[in-house]
């Protein structure tokens, strides 16, 4: 077990599957991280998506390009990342200065 670092959330210096990984499980720096975790959920994603694309492992293989794959995926994987409302106070602020 490791603590989530800063650059763990940062598409530029970390894979972008562990990077949505920690935003949709809404990890902050210093959090308690566990890797195998990320596996799991990495491994039970990509089997979601097969199921939605309507592929088994096979077919996307021989008839996906992997490029395009991966693409569909993380844009597929973005969906599940929670939206952050702001603050009341915060939207309260910005109303004021209308």
């Amino acid at each position: 077990m490791r603590k989530v670092l800063p650059e763990d959330l940062d598409f530029n210096e970390s894979q972008p599957y562990f990077v949505l990984y920690l935003m949709t499980n809404r990890f902050q720096v210093g959090d308690d991280l566990d890797i195998n975790l990320f596996m799991i959920w990495t491994g039970q994603k990509h089997r979601e998506f097969r199921e939605v694309l309507g592929m088994t492992e096979r077919d996307v293989k021989l008839k996906m390009r992997h490029d395009d794959y991966v693409t569909r995926f993380i844009g597929w994987l973005k969906t599940f990342v929670p939206t952050i409302e702001p603050e009341e106070k915060q939207l309260t602020l910005f109303l004021e200065g209308e």
